[in-house]
């Protein structure tokens, strides 16, 4: 249940979007997105993901908390697991942001030492990374990030809730390892999480129509590496992948949708300017 929390905070981003809406109305309407403009709505985006890591980070701990108050109140680790992560909740709505991911790091490091299987650790891991974003701290969320995925296996739930659960962390990894400038580890994560969809789309039965978590996913997936496939300028391959965004975003908001088909005018917009380059650029890591 706490994954799945996660995972609606992370996928629902309407205020995102109007911000982006926002700052391309604030640049004059123009037809014709600059490199300097991308850079800027990039930079916006990257706020708001910040500031939806600090709620997810808040609501993880405090989720975490519950479970293993209610399932473990006779274990004198999962105590001292509860203790931290109490503080760790309180310090980040006092706004101390460094004391509370100290916190949740003892957490976790508790649960490790005590259970290297335990089904809790993804949540705390990915509390943990989420927490190191929000503090600009690209290097240590790659780590917890790594962590949380492998810690996937071990979630409770179905193989459905345990793919979203990958797909999702492989598209932080990817995020945080473009923070970092190692463009090919990032589009490996990229490949990665777009290959979990794949498996899961060729194991579901014909006849499964109902829509999946991982449906509402994958577009986003596939925004932010057509997103970075565009600052590499290899715009063939972002058309590509943006335009499979937008065949899979059906189910999701008319603002994301038309966020999709910003982007990909944009694509076509600096192609023309630019030429192609695929190919020029730094390639990625087979996957």
């Amino acid at each position: 249940m706490i994954a799945r929390l996660a995972i609606a905070q992370r996928s629902h981003r309407p205020a995102a979007s109007r911000a982006v809406a926002a700052m391309g109305s604030s640049l004059g309407h123009r037809s014709r997105f600059s490199s300097s403009a991308h850079e800027l709505l990039k930079r916006d985006f990257k706020r708001w993901a910040r500031r939806e890591a600090a709620v997810l980070a808040i609501l993880l701990t405090a989720g975490v908390t519950g479970v293993y108050f209610y399932q473990h109140r006779d274990s004198a680790p999962s105590q001292q697991v509860t203790r931290q992560l109490d503080l760790a909740a309180k310090c980040a709505q006092a706004g101390d942001r460094e004391a509370a991911v100290r916190h949740t790091v003892q957490a976790y490091s508790i649960t490790k030492a005590t259970n290297a299987q335990d089904r809790h650790l993804f949540e705390l891991a990915f509390a943990v990374a989420a927490q190191y974003e929000t503090l600009g701290k690209a290097s240590s969320a790659t780590r917890y990030y790594l962590d949380a995925l492998h810690h996937v296996p071990f979630v409770r739930g179905d193989d459905d809730v345990r793919a979203v659960d990958r797909l999702v962390v492989l598209d932080r990894i990817a995020q945080s390892y473009q923070d970092i400038g190692e463009q090919r580890a990032a589009e490996n994560y990229y490949r990665q999480a777009i290959e979990v969809y794949d498996r899961v789309i060729e194991a579901r039965q014909s006849e499964d129509a109902e829509l999946k978590q991982i449906d509402l996913e994958i577009p986003v997936v596939l925004y932010n590496y057509g997103q970075q496939l565009l600052h590499l300028k290899r715009w063939d391959d972002a058309r590509q992948v943006l335009s499979r965004a937008r065949h899979l975003a059906a189910p999701l908001s008319i603002e994301h949708r038309l966020r999709i088909d910003r982007l990909l005018r944009s694509v076509d917009d600096e192609s023309e300017d630019g030429g192609d380059n695929h190919g020029t650029e730094e390639q990625a890591a087979p996957a």
